[in-house]
């Protein structure tokens, strides 16, 4: 049996990723099987570790401590929803996986010691995985911290500075060494993004 495709749908703070990801759900309801999941997420377990990893407690937890917590959720994620959904042919597209790992705690949080550790992990995690393709959604950090501002879903590295999100936007920049990226240009007119957004995935879950 031909096993599904694997896409992980990345990006900043207002750059629409969710928003896209939603509406291309709906666009491709009633063909070929989708699992739409999330992280951190996407199974029970792994919810339970996001629900800790986003409160004030999770905030006085260590970086190593967040590091191997995101983790853990991640293989719980992998083995109960994402490897079994793949395995019997289905596409399956996520909301953020490692890229934001690398991208917002070690990046963002300027914990570069993470980096070696990042690498072995990903490696050992990530073996007979099907090999993800991520879709990074880009826009400048003053762009989309402007639209988040402007709208009701919000979260906690909204407070964080501009300066903190630059450095998650050359975080994504230098998490091209370790898996294909496609880059899309989330800056333009929403309708713009889509159909970017639409034909990419349209071509890779075929």
């Amino acid at each position: 049996m031909r096993r599904g495709s694997f896409v992980v749908v990345e990006g900043g703070e207002g750059s629409g990723k969710s928003t896209h990801l939603k509406r291309y759900e709906k666009y491709a309801g009633g063909g070929a099987e989708l699992v739409v999941t999330r992280e951190p997420g996407g199974t029970p377990i792994a919810e339970e570790i996001r629900g800790l990893l986003f409160s004030e407690r999770g905030k006085d937890l260590s970086a190593e401590a967040q590091f191997h917590l995101f983790w853990a959720a991640r293989a719980d994620h992998l083995k109960t929803k994402i490897m079994p959904a793949l395995l019997r042919g289905a596409n399956v597209v996520s909301d953020r996986f490692d890229a934001s790992t690398f991208a917002y705690q070690i990046w963002g949080e300027e914990h570069h010691g993470l980096i070696s550790l990042f690498r072995v992990v990903r490696e050992e995690m990530m073996s007979g995985v099907v090999a993800p393709i991520y879709v990074y959604l880009d826009i400048d950090p003053e762009i989309g911290l402007g639209r988040k501002r402007r709208s009701t879903d919000t979260n906690s590295f909204d407070d964080k500075d501009l300066e903190f999100h630059k450095r998650v936007r050359r975080g994504y920049g230098e998490f091209s060494e370790f898996a294909r990226v496609i880059q899309i240009d989330a800056s333009r007119d929403i309708e713009e993004v889509w159909e970017d957004f639409r034909t990419t995935l349209d071509k890779l879950l075929a």
